[in-house]
C-alpha cells in the first residue's frame, strides 16, 4: 500500500527497457497496471508496453497498447505520442490509410493537442511516401494554412516544394522554396532549399537565375552540406551554356576549397 510501491514496480520495467530486455520489461509494466489500476503512472506504463512491443517489432500489440492509452487517457500527455506511435506502426505494417484514419480521428477530436501539428504533418509525409503527391500537396497546403506557428513550417514549404518538383510543376516548387528563403533564412533547410532553387532555375533553362541560387548558397550557408554541391553545380552550369573557362575555374574552386567532398 506504499505511495512507492507503483513507482518501484515501474522503475523495475525501466531498468529492464534501458538494458534492452524488452520482454521482461513488459511483464513489468504489466504488473504495474494491474496491481496499481488507480496510479497516475498507469498512462506511462500503458506507453512503455508500447514501446518495448514497438522494439520487439510486434506492431500489432505495440498498437493495442497504445490504443489503450488513446482510449482510456484521451487527456493524458502521453496521448498524442500515443498515437504518433500507433501510425508508425501501420505504416511498418504496410497500412498507410489505418494511419492516415488514426491521425485523422484524433486531430479532428483534439484540434489543440501538443502534437496535434506533427501529427497532421505526419499525413502528408505518408502520401508523399506513397507517391499520392497531389494529396501530399493538399495536406501540406493546409498545414500552412492551420499551424501558421509551427516549428515545421520550414519542412512544410520545403516538402511542398519537393511534392510539386515530382509533378514537374516547378514554378510552383520555386515559390515553395523561395518562401523557405524569405521567412526561414536561418532554418535548417534554407540551404537546402536554396539548392532546389538553383536546380530548378537550371531545368527551366534560366542558367543566371540557377547561378544565383547556387552562389548564394556558398555566400549565406558556407558550412552546410549544400556549399560544395552548390560550387560544383556553378561549374555545371557555366559548362551547359559553353562559357568553358569559367567553368573549368569553378571546378578548380571547387577542388581547392573543398578537398574532402
Amino acid at each position: 500500500n506504499s505511495d512507492l510501491a507503483d513507482d518501484a514496480q515501474y522503475g523495475i520495467g525501466w531498468i529492464y527497457f534501458q538494458t534492452k530486455k524488452y520482454e521482461q520489461a513488459v511483464r513489468a509494466f504489466e504488473k504495474a497496471v494491474d496491481r496499481y489500476p488507480n496510479s497516475e503512472l498507469l498512462p506511462r506504463a500503458l506507453y512503455s508496453i508500447g514501446d518495448s512491443y514497438y522494439n520487439l517489432e510486434d506492431y500489432t500489440k505495440a498498437i493495442d497498447a497504445y490504443q489503450k492509452i488513446v482510449t482510456r487517457y484521451p487527456a493524458s500527455s502521453y496521448a498524442s505520442d500515443a498515437v504518433n506511435g500507433i501510425q508508425y506502426c501501420y505504416i511498418l505494417l504496410d497500412k498507410p490509410l489505418d494511419a492516415l484514419r488514426v491521425i485523422n480521428d484524433y486531430v479532428k477530436k483534439n484540434p489543440a493537442a501538443r502534437m496535434a501539428d506533427e501529427l497532421f504533418y505526419k499525413k502528408a509525409d505518408i502520401y508523399a511516401g506513397q507517391h499520392q503527391y497531389d494529396e501530399a500537396i493538399n495536406v501540406y497546403r493546409e498545414f500552412l494554412q492551420r499551424f501558421p506557428k509551427s516549428k515545421l513550417m520550414p519542412d512544410a514549404y520545403y516538402w511542398l516544394g519537393k511534392s510539386y518538383g515530382a509533378l514537374n510543376n516547378h514554378q510552383a516548387a520555386l515559390e515553395a522554396y523561395e518562401a523557405i528563403s524569405t521567412k526561414y533564412s536561418s532554418s535548417k533547410l534554407a540551404s537546402a532549399a536554396l539548392f532546389e532553387q538553383g536546380a530548378a532555375y537550371a531545368q527551366q533553362g534560366k542558367p543566371d537565375a540557377a547561378l544565383a541560387a547556387f552562389m548564394k548558397i556558398e555566400e549565406q550557408y558556407p558550412t552546410s552540406d549544400e556549399a560544395a554541391e552548390g560550387s560544383y553545380q556553378q561549374a555545371l552550369v557555366f559548362k551547359s551554356i559553353n562559357q568553358i573557362d569559367p567553368a573549368v575555374k569553378k571546378f578548380e574552386a571547387t577542388i581547392l576549397k573543398y578537398p574532402k567532398t
